[in-house]
């Protein structure tokens, strides 16, 4: 079987009650430590309905339709086994504003999404799930549903930097196994910076009012146990969750790996452990046709 038969096989990050917790720290540790991570949408009155596109087991649109409950929210995501853990998630907090539809964002239900349909749309963590070559046809659906004027939100995380070689190493091979299987952005997009690459997307979509802002936060074992614990747990859990990935892309042998892994555990349990965590988001605004 060649290597992009294997990437059809094999997702960077399966579909299961581990992803689900995952994914939980990693919002749990950005909504603390970057307070922007859920907008406050009061500071607009023009919100009344809002899309979260890839939205996972739905953590995000979760916090947000507690906090607006006077705002409609809408959580879309090809995952059945997801989408049925938000709506049991949202059925349990009696979230009556908070609907999860199973929904593939390239050829979606125009019934239940129509054009123009949202005055907010929030798309986060999509580069490592998405083709090189699927990108333009996705921004172009997301900007048929962003209504005229309405605002779509883009965010993607750097590669966090770290005092752990072990760690940088399995980030190294995690991003090679990605580019192999034709996965996120292009490959010298990391080293300009990501945030240059969808910003350009955007616009080649018809996006206008694109602003770039950057987030950065410290991990440090000293300054904040609670924030440090997250971010090893999710960190930890992400590299399992990658393992038959990167094995299958030949990017590292089950040797090394193991080897990695334990060196990993030992360093960011240690008190001298030290990250940096930069998160990208980019704001634009669907054209207004009247214009």
């Amino acid at each position: 079987m060649d290597i992009h038969a294997k990437a059809g096989q094999f997702s960077p990050f399966p579909d299961n009650d581990t992803e689900i917790t995952r994914l939980m720290m990693l919002h749990l540790l950005l909504q603390e430590e970057i307070a922007s991570f859920c907008p406050n949408l009061r500071e607009r009155d023009d919100v009344n309905t809002v899309l979260d596109v890839a939205c996972g087991p739905g953590w995000w649109v979760l916090a947000m339709a507690q906090e607006y409950r006077d705002v409609d929210f809408v959580g879309i995501d090809r995952s059945t086994s997801f989408i049925q853990f938000a709506r049991t998630m949202a059925h349990a907090r009696e979230m009556e504003n908070a609907l999860f539809l199973v929904q593939d964002i390239y050829s979606p239900d125009e019934a239940l999404l129509p054009s123009g349909g949202f005055d907010f749309i929030n798309m986060a963590f999509i580069a490592d799930h998405t083709s090189l070559a699927a990108f333009p046809a996705l921004l172009q659906q997301v900007r048929r549903l962003c209504r005229p004027g309405g605002l779509m939100r883009w965010v993607e995380m750097d590669t966090p930097g770290t005092n752990s070689e072990a760690y940088g190493r399995l980030t190294t091979l995690a991003r090679q196994a990605l580019q192999k299987a034709g996965l996120g952005f292009p490959a010298g997009a990391y080293a300009a910076g990501i945030a240059q690459v969808m910003e350009q997307w955007l616009r080649e979509a018809d996006f206008e009012e694109v602003h770039s802002a950057a987030y950065e936060f410290v991990i440090a074992a000293e300054k904040d146990a609670r924030a440090h614990h997250r971010f090893f747990r999710q960190a930890s859990v992400a590299c399992l969750q990658m393992r038959a990935f990167l094995l299958a892309m030949e990017v590292t042998t089950v040797h090394e790996f193991e080897q990695l892994y334990r060196q990993m555990h030992v360093d960011m349990l240690s008190k001298a452990f030290r990250g940096t965590c930069i998160l990208r988001m980019l704001m634009a605004s669907g054209r207004d046709n009247a214009h």
